[in-house]
This record gives structure tokens, C-alpha cells and sequence, in this order.
């Protein structure tokens, strides 16, 4: 009882955090927010999908555009403001979301680790103080939405599927992977994800091979009449080209489109001290050190906190604008978060490996089975993140580089993280303290961070 009284302070406490910020941060304010707001504005009014003349944003699917939208033109009715007024309403929408998919990675962690409801709950404060997490939330974006649906196909498979693989079961999460097929084309990571959890699944003895091709052809076949509308009838409406208008010469070599520096070239001080857009105006298009400053903190200028003096009606006109102040914060930022970024690594690679060996073993059990799903779903995430970004490369910003893009996949890192530390870290006294020392610490510093 005193875990759940704990877990409905925690709602709460964050709740209050998420409704503050959906109501001080303008629907406007976010990363390409009018492409995505005139794609939701076309798509509820005129029930079409847009063109890439007339939003940039038309190569994603429409499904989040589609339901904000409605809500959004629902409200514009009742309240008698215009569509781009009334659509703050998704903002507060969006709040219950994050809430539900912080709620639904709680219950799986607790489904693999049942006594360990200490260790849940750390893991769902990481979640919730995510600056990622928490400033993309109020956005108008699809990525919370994505992130909402991975979470619920996660959990329906591990909750539902593992234990009860019925044809019902299996529809069930058909019908939600559609759904977040049709948010965002990193649904087809998901799909992937799944398939392999099919024939891990049957390789654990769980399905004979009569209901595995049974189950399988449900799925898929759900699947193909949910999408292939999509992802096959607007094959040439520019969808795979990610909105992108300068798209790099065919000719030029796949692995030569970015520069070396783009892999390579991390100026740790610079991160350390200026971890800001306008500081690397001579060293664009850096992959490690504009994702991990996006991470944590907020590079690209879009989460610009009311208590630095600077409204984001004003950094729209200058992206590059900011006070000593404010970078100092987001220097900060970057340092005090190391700790926890180095136990993400360290984790990820370790308990992946671990379970990967595991299963080629043939020793499966349901924590090899899941951890095994998440380790993929997080490999296919960065090498698709990777493919995109070479493929169109953006060699005089690289403003594509963006941590929110793979939002879906952030509670996988935590849940890495925390395995590691309380499995396996535990058990050198010293090393354990020190890095729960710092992660306490990067989390009141995050939840500072995240006030708008």
C-alpha cells in the first residue's frame, strides 16, 4: 500500500509539472510547429492529406493529425476561437498520454522485475524528468503520440501476447501497430520488433509451428489492410524522402554524403561549456554533440524557460539568441547529466549483449524475452536514425539531428540503465553509491530544467 500511495503522489507531483508547462509553452512554439499545425488544420477541415507544397510535414503518415485536429476543430466550435487557437487544447490531451505511457513502462518493468517496486518507481522519474521528454511533450508534434502507442504495443505484447498468444491477442496489437505505423514511419520498427518477438516466442516453445504461421498471418494480414494504402499507394507523393527538398545527388556514395566530422569531430569543452545552437555556427552538422546537448538539455533553442527573460515570440525571429545565463544552465546540464549517460551506454551494451547470448543459447525466459525486444527495437531505432541522417545530410546545420525524433525509444535507455545499476552495479558498494549519488542529483537538476 505504501508503494501506491508513493506512485499517486509521484502522478501528482508530475501532472501539476506536465499542465504548468502545457499552459505557459505557446502550441506555436515547437520544432516546425506551423508545418505540423497547417497539416492538422488541413487534414480535420478538408479531410485530405496535405501536399508537400503545402506543408513540409505532408510525408507523415495522418493519424496524429487527424485526431488532434478533430479535437482541436471540436474545441474551435465550442469556444468560438480559430483552429490555431483552439488547438492548445491537444497540449493538455498530450499531458495524459505521457502520464499513460510512463504508467504503462511502470507496469512492465513490474512484470519482469515483481518485487522490485523500489526500483519501478526510479524508473518512472527518470522517465518523467527526461528534459527530452517532458519539452517535446508539450509540442505539437507526433512524437508523444508515437511514444503513447510503443509504449501500449510494449506492453500489450509482454502483458498479453507472451503469456495468452490467442488470435484475439495478437489482432488486438495488429490494430496498435497500425496505429503507430500510421503516426510515424518508425511504426516499421516496431512492426520489426514484433515479428522478431514472434519467432522468439516460437523458438522459446511457447507456439508450435501451426499457430505460429496462424498468429503470424493475422498480424500481418491486419497489418497490409491497416497500411499498405499508405505506405505503398502514396509511394510516390514524396513520403520517403522525409520532407527533404535538398536531397543529396544519387551519385554521390552512400557513406560519403556526410562529412567525417559528422561522426567523428565531439568538441567535449565546447560541449561542456556552450552547448547551444549558437555556439557551434562554425561547427555545424555534429552528430554526438547536438544529439546529446538535445538530450539533455535544449540546443536547438525551442524550450526557452520564462525565467531567463526570453519568450519564444522572440527567439522565433532569432533562433540563435540566448543569454550567458541560460547557456550556463544548459552547460550545467550536460555535465551533471555525464554519470547517467555513461550507466545508459554502459547498461544498454551490457544486458543487450548478455540476453542476446542468452537467447542464442536457447535459454529464454520472460525477462530474456523482453529485454531481448527492447534491445532490437533500440539498434533498429539508431541505425534508421543514422540512415536517415546520411541520407539527407544537412551539411550547413544539421538541424535533422534531433533527440526527439526517436522519443518512442527513450524509456528503453532508462530501463537499460536502471537493470544495470541496481543488477549489477549493486554489487561493488562503492561505484553503486557514487552513481546514485550523481543520478539524484541530475534529477533534481533535470526537474529544475524541465519548469518552463
Amino acid at each position: 500500500m505504501r508503494f501506491e500511495k508513493i506512485l499517486i503522489l509521484l502522478i501528482f507531483l508530475f501532472a501539476f509539472l506536465f499542465f504548468h508547462n502545457a499552459y505557459y509553452y505557446p502550441v506555436n512554439g515547437g520544432y516546425d510547429a506551423t508545418r505540423h499545425l497547417i497539416y492538422g488544420r488541413i487534414i480535420s477541415s478538408e479531410f485530405k492529406i496535405p501536399s508537400l507544397e503545402e506543408t513540409l510535414e505532408a510525408y507523415n503518415p495522418p493519424l496524429f493529425y487527424f485526431i488532434s485536429g478533430f479535437f482541436g476543430q471540436i474545441y474551435a466550435f465550442i469556444s468560438g476561437q480559430d483552429f490555431f487557437q483552439a488547438i492548445k487544447i491537444w497540449q493538455y490531451l498530450a499531458v495524459i498520454l505521457l502520464l499513460v505511457s510512463g504508467l504503462l513502462w511502470y507496469s512492465i518493468y513490474l512484470e519482469i522485475y515483481p518485487r522490485q517496486k523500489t526500483y519501478a518507481i526510479f524508473f518512472l522519474v527518470l522517465i518523467f524528468s527526461a528534459p527530452v521528454i517532458v519539452k517535446t511533450a508539450v509540442m505539437y508534434s507526433p512524437e508523444l503520440f508515437l511514444l503513447f502507442l510503443f509504449s501500449l504495443s510494449f506492453w500489450w505484447f509482454i502483458k498479453k501476447v507472451q503469456k495468452k498468444p490467442s488470435s484475439f491477442n495478437v489482432f488486438i496489437l495488429a490494430v496498435f501497430t497500425t496505429l503507430a505505423l500510421l503516426t510515424r514511419i518508425p511504426g516499421l520498427i516496431l512492426l520489426a520488433t514484433i515479428i522478431l518477438g514472434f519467432f522468439i516466442l516460437y523458438l522459446k516453445k511457447k507456439l508450435n509451428f501451426k499457430k505460429f504461421l496462424r498468429l503470424i498471418m493475422i498480424f500481418l494480414l491486419v497489418i497490409i489492410l491497416g497500411n499498405s494504402w499508405y505506405y505503398f499507394g502514396r509511394i510516390n507523393a514524396g513520403i520517403y524522402e522525409f520532407g527533404e527538398i535538398n536531397v543529396e545527388p544519387k551519385k554521390t556514395p552512400f557513406f560519403q554524403r556526410q562529412p567525417k566530422s559528422f561522426y567523428f569531430d565531439i568538441p567535449f569543452v565546447l560541449m561542456m561549456n556552450w552547448p547551444h545552437r549558437s555556439g557551434f555556427t562554425e561547427r555545424p552538422n555534429r552528430l554526438i554533440p547536438i544529439f546529446y546537448s538535445e538530450f539533455w538539455g535544449d540546443y536547438w533553442n525551442y524550450f526557452s524557460q520564462r525565467r531567463f527573460g526570453i519568450s519564444v515570440k522572440q527567439i522565433k525571429t532569432n533562433r540563435l539568441l540566448t543569454t550567458k545565463e541560460r547557456v550556463a544552465n544548459l552547460a550545467w546540464q550536460n555535465r551533471i547529466n555525464l554519470p547517467l549517460t555513461l550507466l545508459m551506454i554502459v547498461g544498454f551494451w551490457f544486458t543487450g549483449i548478455k540476453n542476446s547470448w542468452l537467447l542464442l543459447r536457447q535459454q529464454i525466459n520472460k525477462r530474456v524475452f523482453t529485454e531481448t525486444l527492447l534491445f532490437v527495437c533500440s539498434l533498429l531505432t539508431w541505425i534508421c536514425f543514422l540512415y536517415v541522417l546520411i541520407k539527407f545530410p544537412q551539411h550547413w546545420k544539421g538541424d535533422n539531428i534531433k533527440a526527439s525524433y526517436m522519443l518512442y525509444n527513450v524509456p528503453i535507455f532508462f530501463y537499460f540503465s536502471i537493470v544495470f545499476l541496481f543488477k549489477n552495479l549493486r554489487k561493488n558498494k562503492i561505484l553503486f553509491i557514487i552513481f546514485i549519488f550523481f543520478i539524484i542529483i541530475a534529477i533534481l537538476n533535470n526537474l529544475r530544467f524541465d519548469y518552463y
